[in-house]
């Protein structure tokens, strides 16, 4: 029995690294074509920083430091923001090494703001369900849709527009035949779009991100149907794996969806901010 479990453990952290793997390199992609002066992806260390005043557009979004240089490889980063008096997000998982990458950022001033659950479910073993009555799925295509959806989830999160163009402009240019392939979609009700979600495969796994609905169209289903609507469009890329990184609105919802939490991420940032 102590076997069986060792073995589902394991199971569960290679889970886990698959996800937040998959969700890196997502966002180094993001990270380079990101509409912004201040970026990195070298030395162990991808990010992407800006003057706006959201996390959202100041990450850390992959870590792969090793040895005693580290400690100033930290240290500069962060005087990076701190010059552009900027918050920041760094994002820290089972995939971020060092493997005490926390208690490292932690000896920086960093505290630990945010925790999300990693969900991963089998594409070869789901059923989506039916598209609620009124409810239309549509794919990004022009400017006019991409700048819709950016309205949407800038509402939807609280958060900047222009935190969310970065990675909303960034994910309309990926190429579709890329080492990352994004697409990205609406969801409308009674002809009103009111709900977005993204897909990235990135690693073979079909990463959801994005998946937003305004207050005023909450509780319809719209956000379990655009989410199946990127988790379909991922599998009819080859995809085996969907993965995503789930809010505390919308962790239930992805629950009864048929995702498994494997594991969770933690986001860094400036104490008080």
């Amino acid at each position: 029995m102590e076997h069986d479990g060792e073995s589902s453990g394991d199971a569960m952290l290679l889970a886990a690294i698959l996800n937040h793997r998959s969700m890196e390199e997502a966002n180094r992609c993001v990270a380079r074509l990101a509409a912004t002066e201040f970026r990195g992806d070298a030395d162990g260390l991808s990010w992407f920083a800006s003057r706006i005043a959201s996390p959202v557009a100041n990450m850390v979004v992959r870590t792969r430091l090793g040895g005693p240089p580290r400690e100033g490889a930290i240290e500069n980063l962060l005087d990076t923001y701190r010059k552009l008096g900027s918050p920041i997000a760094w994002l820290v998982g089972p995939a971020s090494t060092p493997g005490n990458l926390d208690k490292e950022l932690e000896a920086h001033g960093l505290i630990n703001q945010t925790q999300l659950p990693l969900m991963n479910i089998d594409l070869e073993k789901y059923s989506s369900t039916a598209t609620p009555a009124g409810v239309t799925i549509s794919e990004v295509e022009t400017d006019s849709e991409l700048a819709t959806f950016t309205d949407i989830a800038a509402e939807a999160f609280e958060c900047p527009r222009g935190a969310i163009a970065l990675w909303s402009d960034a994910g309309m240019r990926m190429p579709r035949d890329g080492e990352v392939r994004a697409r990205m979609f609406l969801a409308s009700l009674d002809g009103v779009p009111v709900a977005t979600a993204q897909l990235a495969v990135a690693l073979g796994v079909a990463g959801v991100y994005a998946v937003s609905t305004l207050p005023k169209a909450r509780g319809r289903g719209l956000g379990t149907a655009v989410t199946w609507a990127a988790l379909t469009a991922g599998r009819e890329m080859g995809c085996r794996v969907g993965t995503l990184q789930a809010s505390p609105m919308g962790k239930p919802v992805y629950h009864r969806m048929g995702f498994v939490e494997v594991g969770a991420i933690s986001l860094f940032g400036f104490g008080g901010g």
